[in-house]
């Protein structure tokens, strides 16, 4: 964007040189709002979405909603007013701190063991994208680099380099439509020898690729942050972005965020975890997420340096936007009274986006591979489709809005090599799978 009223106006001349740089890039909300005009089928947006029927038992058979947790939804109306609309506190409720981390222990745990004493207390934060944007604030200084794979959420590179000035170094997610763990290895300890500090971000299941490692390749990415540390002799900052920590639809995935395999793995391995209730829960405009740090047995007055680490996390929450939304937190905190419950409300909805994400893999199958083709993917609300380099993936994601009334997400990346689009499943119905995939394959070869 060229921002030609304010360069004659002069008010480029008043900004920052952080705002005089800044732009909203033409990404998702871009294509999901055309869509929301224009398309017949609408696979832009990450919201799960269907009939009413599809979750509430005699719900409505053509009410297309988004998908909800139906006790949470009860306990709202049950909250007094008094829990309503006074502040919260700055890093949460402490009921809903209590309640998030006996949610983390008890769906992490049953699949990768950890010691329960090691995990700290959740700090609130408004939403899994700020919590994101406080941890890279708080470990890395401008110009200093953040190691993610080049399949990556498009707002990674807006929150990180653009608005904090921080440099992605990048590294190849897959290697023969196979995860590539030691990519991350090398990666690692050769931005190890250029600055002081190794974060990274695992985000699995992978916005935008839809994908989740199996317990063998997580614990492959796991020898692969220890190994650089006991390389470099560098602490790795793991932020692990579980916003949709659970969504794993078959057995070749592993079942719930690989967080567990690295608490308590090593003095100079931090994991913190990232997450929340818009994807888990989902309630998108709840704007409710959480940073909980694993803190390792050898390090010196745990107590001390959990407190220490609140001090900072309030400090960044405190001068940003003060605190989080406390409705939010007093009925997702009652919801989780009773988690078994809200365990198999999501597994209704788990159940309809897994029945989606096998009719996609299937009729995937019937495009041409040479035109397009699906990095790995089993979970989560995407996939991404890797389009022939002579077929700009921008103007395939304008022409299927035009001509066949389809929304796609183009991500498209010169530098990287990626020229793709975002087939965002969770909110296409079944019944619809194969004609999105049909005009795909129409739409590549037009432009062909």
């Amino acid at each position: 964007m060229q921002f030609d009223a304010m360069q004659k106006n002069n008010w480029l001349g008043l900004m920052s040189d952080t705002a005089r740089d800044l732009f909203l890039p033409q990404g998702i909300f871009y294509w999901s709002g055309r869509a929301g005009k224009e398309a017949d089928i609408n696979a832009t947006i990450g919201t799960a979405a269907g009939w009413d029927s599809d979750i509430i038992p005699g719900g409505n058979t053509d009410k297309w909603i988004t998908y909800y947790i139906p006790s949470v939804r009860e306990k709202i109306r049950q909250i007094p007013s008094g829990n309503i609309f006074p502040y919260a506190p700055i890093l949460g409720m402490p009921g809903f701190r209590k309640a998030w981390r006996e949610w983390i222990i008890k769906k992490t745990t049953p699949h990768f063991p950890f010691d329960k004493d090691l995990l700290g207390s959740p700090m609130v934060v408004p939403g899994a994208s700020p919590g994101l944007y406080y941890m890279i604030k708080m470990f890395l200084s401008p110009g200093e680099a953040l190691v993610c794979p080049d399949k990556r959420w498009e707002n990674y590179d807006l929150m990180f380099t653009d608005c904090l000035g921080v440099p992605i170094e990048s590294y190849p997610f897959f290697e023969n439509a196979q995860p590539a763990p030691e990519n991350l290895e090398k990666k690692l300890v050769e931005v190890a020898q250029k600055q002081d500090k190794l974060v990274t971000i695992l985000n699995f299941p992978n916005n935008p690729t839809g994908y989740m490692p199996s317990r063998a390749e997580g614990e492959a990415y796991r020898d692969a942050v220890l190994n650089a540390a006991k390389a470099t002799g560098k602490t790795v900052v793991v932020l692990f972005d579980d916003a949709y920590d659970g969504y794993v639809f078959d057995d070749s995935g592993a079942p719930i965020s690989i967080f567990g395999m690295f608490v308590g793995l090593h003095p100079n391995v931090l994991p913190v975890k990232i997450d929340g209730v818009s994807k888990e829960l989902l309630w998108y405009g709840g704007r409710t997420a959480c940073i909980t740090f694993a803190f390792h047995p050898d390090l010196h007055d745990r107590q001390a340096l959990e407190k220490e680490i609140e001090n900072k996390v309030g400090a960044l929450v405190r001068g940003t936007v003060s605190n989080s939304v406390r409705l939010v937190q007093e009925a997702v905190s009652m919801a989780l009274d009773d988690p078994d419950t809200v365990f198999a409300e999501r597994k209704v909805v788990e159940q309809v986006l897994g029945a989606r994400c096998a009719a996609l893999k299937q009729s995937l199958l019937k495009l041409d591979r040479e035109a397009a083709y699906p990095e790995p993917f089993n979970s989560g609300f995407f996939c991404l489709l890797n389009v022939k380099q002579n077929v700009d993936a921008e103007k395939l994601a304008d022409h299927l809005l035009k001509k066949y009334k389809v929304g796609v997400i183009p991500m498209i990346d010169k530098a990287l090599g990626i020229n793709s689009i975002r087939v965002a499943f969770c909110s296409v119905d079944v019944t619809n799978i194969d004609a999105l995939v049909d005009a795909i394959g129409k739409g590549i070869a037009d432009l062909d």
